[in-house]
């Protein structure tokens, strides 16, 4: 059975899916700022987007590494 995803397209894509995260995080968690939509909900999605792309990151990074 073959792969959907190499392990360099993981690790590629779980460090866009924390850069992206990351900027929504720090956008819409800061003291001031006028939110489009709810702060709570956008950065507790955006924080299950962060636990995701690091549940993809280090496995990928053990098995790049062992290779």
């Amino acid at each position: 059975m073959e792969a959907l995803f190499t392990l360099q397209d993981t690790l590629f894509y779980s460090c866009v899916l924390f850069g992206v995260c990351l900027l929504v995080c720090s956008a819409l968690g800061g003291p001031g700022l006028v939110p489009l939509f709810p702060n709570k909900a956008a950065c507790f999605f955006a924080f299950l987007g962060l636990e995701a792309a690091v549940g993809m990151y280090f496995p990928s990074v053990g098995c790049l590494r062992s290779k």
